[in-house]
């Protein structure tokens, strides 16, 4: 089956590397290179403006595997909770009772939730799950463990914010990330995000900057440093930083009008009539943050 799926990723890269009028770019410079790697084409340049990338030949055809940020929409993610937040974290039936850790997205190796659970277990935090995926196996490590997991069932958004932001931090951790939107979505609301320090997470969080950049978990030193990064998290001039530099960033970057101009200014060179916006700066990507 994967090798079915390998040939028609194949297949259907191919077309679109050799496809007139075309513009390829992936989220993260760590994912432009993944891109570039696996079917033998080059990466355009770090210090390229995302939007502004060139092409190949007369045929517009794609000169390399440029970078497109994600966007952010900060509004949605406020830095104080409204009084509809505050009124459904009051009444929320399944809000945790003491501090807590969390983690976003779909427990599976990939995104290495084991792991995550060991961090959590080796504080003396409950962690709270967000997301489904294997929850079973999970279940069986907390067991093994004997830690405090959380599992949420299908909650709304507003009840995703809420948790998010009264967790002491959120954990993010995952193998080969492109970019990782919950650590952003964690700092807009006020939450420290510490993240291994791999893949799409270099790109958006400086350590002690924006939040936190950690080894793996392998070994009790590992555990220690991250130990160390959640009493760090607990401390309010550590919260207030962090979040107000990583807003900054995220206002400077990835907001969607930044994503919308670089699209606009793509078509823009591939002779569509789109118009664009040069008081726009879009800055380069960052490798690392």
């Amino acid at each position: 089956m994967l090798s079915y799926h390998k040939k028609w990723d194949e297949k259907w890269h191919r077309l679109l590397w050799n496809r007139p009028n075309t513009s390829i770019s992936s989220n993260t410079p760590t994912s432009a290179r993944r891109l570039a790697k696996a079917h033998g084409w080059n990466v355009i340049e770090n210090d390229s403006l995302a939007g502004n990338y060139p092409s190949r030949d007369k045929e517009n055809r794609s000169g390399g595997v440029g970078v497109l940020w994600p966007a952010v929409n900060t509004n949605l993610w406020t830095n104080k909770p409204s009084s509809h937040e505050l009124k459904i974290w009051e009444e929320f039936e399944h809000k945790p009772i003491d501090e807590y850790l969390i983690t976003v997205g779909r427990a599976s190796f990939m995104k290495a939730s084991l792991d995550a659970l060991r961090i959590a277990n080796y504080s003396k935090l409950p962690l709270v799950h967000i997301g489904g995926g294997n929850t079973s196996e999970l279940k069986k490590e907390a067991e093994k463990l004997s830690a405090e997991l959380i599992v949420m069932p299908r909650i709304s958004n507003e009840e995703i914010t809420a948790l998010i932001r009264n967790a002491t931090a959120l954990i993010g951790i995952a193998h080969g990330e492109g970019f990782g939107l919950t650590p952003m979505e964690a700092i807009l609301v006020g939450t420290p995000a510490l993240v291994v320090n791999e893949a799409g997470f270099t790109h958006t969080i400086t350590d002690n900057e924006n939040g936190k950049r950690l080894p793996w978990p392998k070994k009790d030193e590992d555990l220690n440093e991250w130990q160390r990064a959640i009493i760090q998290a607990q401390k309010d001039e550590n919260r207030i930083k962090w979040s107000e530099n990583g807003r900054r960033r995220i206002e400077e970057r990835w907001t969607p009008k930044f994503q919308s101009e670089a699209v606009a200014r793509t078509m823009n060179d591939l002779g569509v009539n789109v118009k664009t916006n040069t008081d726009i700066k879009i800055l380069p990507g960052l490798d690392p943050a």
